[in-house]
């Protein structure tokens, strides 16, 4: 269900808050992220070319702050990123990262864990967890 999302205590909370929330906690570090050198490779919003998955929850002249939203089981297409960026975890799961190369990663995404990443050429993520979705924050200067 995308429209809520269940707490520790059980009680349900709207999604919009709970993205609010979560971007609210991830904003400090997006005005702390230093971008990096840009890859050769177009900026892009990923809400605008992969909205299967992603949704933007702010976005200004420096910043854009996405909602990724994977069901139970769902694969992602292939993306890319220009320049480093944040990732908060919402709702965590089991998920595997593909990249152009190959490698397969295969992590644990932990509610409130949060880890930074460098500018990534094009690589894919699949919620393997067939019972629980997962839910992210992803912070990404322009």
């Amino acid at each position: 269900m995308r429209d809520t999302t269940v707490g520790s205590s059980g009680t349900r909370a709207p999604r919009g808050l709970v993205v609010a929330l979560a971007a609210g906690a991830v904003l400090a570090a997006a005005q702390a992220l230093v971008a990096g050198p840009a890859l050769a490779q177009e900026n892009y919003n990923l809400a605008e070319t992969h909205s299967a998955v992603y949704s933007t929850v702010y976005e200004d002249d420096s910043v854009w702050i996405w909602e990724a939203y994977y069901e139970p089981g769902e694969k992602g297409t292939p993306h890319s990123h220009a320049k480093p960026y944040t990732v908060y975890i919402v709702k965590g799961t089991t998920f595997r990262v593909t990249e152009e190369d190959g490698s397969v990663r295969d992590v644990e995404l932990k509610v409130g864990a949060h880890f930074e990443s460098p500018a990534l050429k094009n690589h894919w993520g699949w919620n393997t967890d067939e019972q629980n979705d997962a839910r992210f924050i992803i912070v990404q200067p322009k």
